[in-house]
């Protein structure tokens, strides 16, 4: 069907809350705001509009369908969608009945594909995140796996975040290169703003990790690496940003002999987060896997030097040695070694926060990421113009 490209409307549809607060919202809206200056016009489907029955888990697992229900309506009223962007886990009705939605170009969004992270928690090969238990092991390629699978192989286009995941797409899933559009975060004022007045000349003894608290992003990792650190370095301490939990469930991972020398920070607005890094002089993120990490993009914005590993969008973001540093995902020993390289050189700390405080901001703006997302949504809506522009 070839859409009216007058029109533009497009539904947003991904199962987190709004307000602009974790990665993944924050993404969404930051790029789907900028878009409105290109024309389009947006409505959002989030967990915020779920009706409050069946729990967590139920609410999960229904979110596609009640997505498709409020594309399914708008379509009945005579204004159909002509674009939705749907999160991946969340895609299976969407991709299925997309007859009957008025037949909108269906965009697929990862924010790191699912696929991917199952097989390395299925690896028996350490070091990597923790397995799954028996109980995951069965439920979730049946509950959500396969949606995941399905939304990426049936829908028009597929946005992902990092080039990891766009070689998995194409070599795994069998995706044309052409239907990829690999995109990336962008970062707000705040950030930036603050780099220009960092010390590198101050005492080096306060590391941040900013991230939600879950094995994923390496947090066994920052345990250990800081247990170690911290016996070698009195004065050294531990920031967390961004847990997404209750301080006290952060606190009972750790020694309780290194409770005094962690602070978990509460939910902070984008300029007192920026405050907070730029109290910090070294920032680590150990994740397995990601998409590409707004937190790590925000950090560099502050001029803080990043550790971070040589996976994902990190290393995509991170080259080793010239703005920041990479481990390789799961080493401890690396972690501490370049922690220690960091606090013991001013002049090495300087150089990897100014490049990359300078690379952040020139590269990952949400102005920049909106533009390719242009690109993809105009080729679906105008592949015939699109072609000719290409």
């Amino acid at each position: 069907m070839l859409h009216d490209s007058k029109s533009k409307r497009m539904l947003v549809a991904h199962n987190v809350p709004r307000g602009n607060w974790g990665g993944m919202a924050r993404l969404m809206e930051s790029i789907h705001s900028e878009l409105e200056s290109f024309g389009w016009k947006t409505d959002y489907f989030t967990a915020d509009d779920l009706p409050d029955v069946g729990g967590k888990r139920f609410q999960r697992y229904a979110f596609t369908w009640y997505a498709r229900r409020r594309a399914r309506e708008a379509f009945l009223r005579g204004e159909p969608y002509d674009l939705i962007n749907i999160h991946e886990p969340a895609g299976a009705a969407i991709v299925l009945g997309q007859s009957r939605l008025g037949s909108p170009a269906i965009v697929a969004m990862s924010h790191g594909v699912e696929q991917r992270y199952w097989e390395l928690r299925l690896r028996k090969d350490p070091p990597g995140p923790e397995p799954p238990s028996l109980k995951t092991r069965i439920l979730f390629p049946l509950m959500s796996l396969w949606q995941s699978r399905l939304t990426l192989k049936r829908a028009d286009h597929v946005l992902c975040l990092n080039e990891e995941d766009k070689a998995f797409l194409v070599t795994r899933f069998h995706l044309n290169p052409e239907r990829i559009t690999r995109v990336f975060p962008g970062t707000g004022p705040e950030f930036p703003g603050v780099a220009r007045r960092r010390s590198y000349d101050r005492p080096c003894n306060k590391v941040v990790f900013s991230g939600t608290w879950i094995e994923r992003k390496g947090i066994r990792q920052v345990i250990e690496a800081f247990s170690v650190l911290a016996g070698k370095y009195p004065s050294l301490q531990l920031g967390i940003l961004g847990a997404g939990m209750p301080a006290e469930r952060v606190y009972a991972d750790f020694p309780a002999s290194l409770h005094s020398r962690i602070v978990v920070h509460p939910l902070l607005s984008h300029s007192d987060c920026a405050e907070v890094l730029l109290d910090y002089d070294v920032f680590l993120l150990p994740s397995f896997a990601e998409g590409t990490p707004l937190a790590l993009i925000e950090a560099m914005c502050t001029g803080i030097p990043a550790i971070t590993t040589a996976t994902c969008g990190m290393k995509d973001v991170v080259q080793d040695g010239q703005n920041g540093l990479l481990v390789s995902p799961g080493n401890t020993a690396q972690i501490v070694s370049s922690v220690e390289l960091i606090m013991t050189d001013s002049s090495l700390r300087q150089r990897l926060g100014r490049q990359g405080a300078s690379d952040a901001a020139r590269k990952y703006t949400w102005r920049a990421a909106a533009e390719l997302v242009d690109s993809a949504y105009s080729g679906l809506l105008n592949p015939v113009q699109s072609m000719n522009v290409r």
